[in-house]
Parts: C-alpha cells; sequence; structure tokens
C-alpha cells in the first residue's frame, strides 16, 4: 500500500513486502545480532537485537522487494537504548539507504541524523532523515570505535514517510502546525543542551511537539548552572512561508514568565532549500 501522507508508518510483513537484508545484515569485532526477523514481522512489539560491547559494530537493513521510495521520503528505524542516548544523542548510530544493492545516502549525528524523540515513557525514538535520493532499502549500524559496551539497541521496524503540503494558513488565525496536518519533524542539529557539564540538563519527550495534542508538550529542563541553554527546532520538510509570517512557540513556565526572564529567550529561523 501507499504511504498516508505526513504519517509516519511501520513498514512490516505483510503489508509491505519487506525482508532482512542478509548482505547488509552483519557485524564486527564485538558486535552481535539477535532476533532479527522480529524487525520487519507484523508485531510492532517486538525487536531485533543490536549489541555491541565493545570495538565494533553490528548493521540490520531492511529491504522492499516490490517499491521504490522517491527523494523526500524519511527514511528511518524505530529503536530503544537508553545507553546511546546518554553517551551524546546517536553518535554511535549511521544509517544507510541503497537502492537495488548500490549505496545511495549515509548519515550519522553530525550530518543530518535526525530524531522525533520519545516515542512512549518507556524510551522508544524513532531515528532516520529525509532522503535526497529514491531507495528501497535502509540500514542501520551501531558502533563503538573504543572500549565502550553500548549494550543492547532494539529496533523494533523501519520506518518509512512522505510528506505533502499542509493546507494554507488562515489569515489573522495562530495555527499549530502539527503531524499529520503539516510535513513536520522534529531537527535534530538544533534540538538539545549546549553546555559542557550540566546535571540533569535534558530536552525530552520532542515528539509531543508535533503530535497534535495540546495537552502533550516537550520539556526543557535546565539547572542552576551558568552558561546553559537549551533548544527544540521543528522543520517543515517541503513547505516553506513568506516573509511576514508570524513564528512562535506555545510555552508555559511561571517562573520565568513576568520575571524579565523572557530576554533570555531566543526564536532563530531558518531556510534549507535542500534536505
Amino acid at each position: 500500500p501507499s504511504l498516508v501522507c505526513n504519517t509516519a508508518t511501520a513498514v512490516n510483513y505483510p503489508e509491505y513486502p519487506v525482508i532482512v537484508s542478509p548482505e547488509r545484515t552483519t557485524t564486527t569485532g564485538l558486535g552481535t545480532l539477535a532476533n532479527t526477523g522480529n524487525a520487519v514481522d507484523a508485531t510492532t512489539s517486538n525487536a531485533a537485537s543490536l549489541s555491541v560491547t565493545g570495538i565494533g559494530s553490528a548493521s540490520l537493513s531492511i529491504r522492499d522487494q516490490v517499491t521504490d521510495y522517491p527523494a523526500q521520503t524519511f527514511a528511518g528505524f524505530e529503536i530503544e537504548n537508553s545507553t546511546l542516548l546518554n553517551l551524546g544523542v546517536f553518535d554511535n548510530i549511521t544509517l544507510t539507504t541503497y537502492l537495488n544493492g548500490t549505496e545511495q545516502e549515509t548519515k550519522t549525528a553530525d550530518n543530518g541524523l535526525l530524531s522525533v524523540g520519545l516515542l512512549t515513557g518507556a524510551g522508544r525514538q524513532r531515528v532516520g532523515f529525509v532522503s535526497t535520493l529514491p531507495f528501497d532499502e535502509v540500514q542501520i549500524t551501531i558502533a563503538a570505535t573504543l572500549s565502550v559496551n553500548l549494550g543492547a539497541t532494539s529496533v523494533y521496524n523501519a520506518v518509512f514517510q512522505t510528506f505533502c503540503d499542509g493546507v494554507a494558513l488562515s489569515c489573522n488565525t495562530p495555527t499549530a502546525l502539527t503531524s499529520p496536518s503539516y510535513p513536520v519533524i522534529i531537527s535534530t542539529p538544533n534540538t538539545g543542551v549546549d553546555a559542557a557539564v550540566c546535571a540533569n540538563c535534558q530536552v525530552t519527550n520532542t515528539g509531543n511537539l508535533m503530535d497534535g495534542d495540546p495537552a502533550n508538550h516537550t520539556d526543557i529542563v535546565l539547572t542552576a548552572a551558568v552558561g546553559v541553554s537549551g533548544s527544540v527546532a521543528v522543520k517543515s520538510v517541503q513547505q516553506s512561508y513568506p516573509a511576514g509570517t508570524f513564528t512562535g512557540f506555545d510555552i508555559n513556565n511561571p517562573s520565568i514568565i513576568g520575571v524579565n526572564a523572557l530576554s533570555g529567550l531566543r526564536i532563530q529561523r531558518s531556510e534549507e532549500h535542500t534536505s
């Protein structure tokens, strides 16, 4: 079936003709794999396991046997591993797309790997990127170049998402840009805490910012450390807005409203012509 616009879709068999690609599901060094078939079966509650307990890697690749997905499609995985998150937000993860066995694109935390944040209170996370080339396969690699135990990463399924423009904004009416009404994702490169050391400083539940439920929220938690900043960024994948458009966030923090602390807030806009 076709992907639903602006809706992240778990591509599992038999609804989608996906298989584990054996030639690109591999390990090196102290990497191991277990239950790889769980990442493509019909149950989204079980998972493949990619373990890296020292220098080495583990890779899992999932291929759609029928469909080639076009450029501007989000390609990613739903994963869970608290150790990876604590070690620096995806620094040990690489995602690679393929088309007919030929590598298309590779993304890491340094060059465009994105996340939509925690999906559940248990810690499931969606990681991926918006492709600029067509693909029929996506691979996740967990790797350690130092003797660090990354533990086991649970990979529940591959996730694909297409995007289309939302309805035009109504004049003089504030509009929440949420999914699936609009083609929005969290921009990980501009989301997080900027501080060398800050105990308990964090940005949590970023996926809530786009889920359309006004009762849900993302938290930017900053302690009393000096020189600390936190940020969250939302990216419109293909829809841009003209000059003169109001841009902002609905926020709530009684400790800063009305005490001049708004001087510590900054909203920054940017425009990209390619993803």
